[in-house]
């Protein structure tokens, strides 16, 4: 949406609202388009501004969804006093408990072909409900547990597997184990705690 210099932002704007005449037009991290400092030509204020427009009229002939999450959504809001009128309805979200986690890291293991065998299925369980217990307001929730999945325990069994003695058989090949688990917990430990870690001096 946001242009890269003067006047696109604009452009692209009225282009997407033609489209979305009759239709849904569903903004995602919908706060990303505000900024902390007070700059006029703020790009992301543009957008709001011709939302705006839109969304006076008597029947703009589109429902525009704001998406994202609470407490961002709600500075975003402040930008603009006659914002927050023009969305009467707020749907919030919880998030997924750990059952239901383990539930959508067990439906994208058994859609890639794989299975758990019965330790894994206790560790993915367990580690499901730590990951719930320790979130943070920045846990993606589901796609957390599907990137679990794939960026964890499908590349610690391939891991494994490679480094079988033999040929491994069909079944070897398919089976995760409580350990294939654990290595990914300690991926997704690593790897938060880089994304933490201060880069400069």
């Amino acid at each position: 949406i946001v242009g890269r210099y003067i006047g696109e932002t604009e452009k692209n704007m009225r282009e997407l609202l033609n489209k979305a005449k009759g239709n849904v037009l569903f903004i995602d991290e919908a706060y990303t388009l505000i900024t902390d400092d007070d700059d006029t030509r703020d790009y992301g204020r543009r957008v709001i501004e011709s939302l705006l427009t839109v969304l006076s009229q008597q029947n703009p002939d589109m429902i525009i969804i704001f998406a994202g999450y609470k407490s961002d959504i709600d500075r975003l809001f402040q930008v603009n006093q006659g914002l927050r009128g023009r969305f009467p309805i707020e749907l919030e979200f919880e998030d997924y408990d750990a059952g239901q986690l383990y539930q959508i890291a067990k439906r994208v293991i058994d859609q890639e072909g794989f299975i758990l065998d019965g330790a894994a299925d206790v560790a993915l369980r367990e580690a499901m409900q730590k990951a719930y217990d320790n979130r943070d307001k920045n846990f993606s929730n589901a796609r957390w547990a599907e990137q679990f999945v794939h960026n964890g325990i499908i590349v610690s069994m391939a891991s494994r597997v490679m480094v079988v003695g033999k040929d491994p058989d069909e079944t070897q090949l398919v089976t995760i184990t409580k350990s294939d688990v654990e290595a990914a917990e300690n991926l997704s430990k690593s790897s938060k705690a880089s994304q933490r870690r201060r880069i400069g001096f």
